[in-house]
């Protein structure tokens, strides 16, 4: 939150100064920085309102790894523009799963451009789905980056999930494992 409020702040400052010269450009660096300020705030009142158990979520059935093909493709060209190498590894099968797009969106879509801004050029960054041997547990999403330390995120089965049958998933957010 402190850059697009030290943003902010020394741009108002510059166009005091001097507002001939600054103030279109401060105006739009101002609104900018607003925006990317207010998304801050909403996320973390989002995770406020996660930790107290008040978000609501809206689950729905689909194909997570067809979903998770269609939103990767979005960051490749991104990565190709930093010169790295964007990997997507998913089964071939559906990966049948009752989970809220807009928040995987959301949460993968974060995750992911982190990842390409801070990895360096020449390096890879990975999106990987993959079935998981634990209790409870169906899948595991993975997210590695060069130079960082992969991100899982188990996804945990309703009742009695056998990973070869196409049957739904429920999306876990409470337990993250970043080893």
């Amino acid at each position: 939150m402190r850059t697009p409020l030290t943003i902010i702040l020394g741009i108002a400052h510059k166009m005091e100064e001097k507002p001939d010269r600054w103030f279109r450009e401060g105006l739009h660096l101002i609104k900018k920085n607003g925006q990317e300020l207010l998304q801050l705030v909403n996320r973390v009142l989002d995770l406020a309102k996660l930790d107290a158990g008040m978000i609501t979520v809206h689950l729905q059935q689909a194909d997570l790894a067809a979903f998770l093909r269609v939103l990767a493709e979005m960051f490749r060209s991104y990565a190709e523009s930093k010169n790295l190498a964007f990997e997507l590894a998913f089964p071939e099968s559906p990966v049948l799963m009752d989970f809220d797009s807009e928040k995987m969106k959301d949460i993968v879509s974060n995750l992911l451009s982190n990842a390409i801004k801070f990895s360096k050029p020449g390096g890879r960054v990975i999106l990987k789905l993959k079935p998981y041997q634990a209790p409870q547990v169906a899948y595991r999403l993975s997210i590695m980056a060069s130079g960082f330390r992969r991100i899982n995120f188990p996804l945990f089965s309703t009742g009695s999930f056998r990973p070869m049958t196409p049957q739904p998933v429920r999306l876990a957010a409470q337990e993250l494992d970043w080893t």
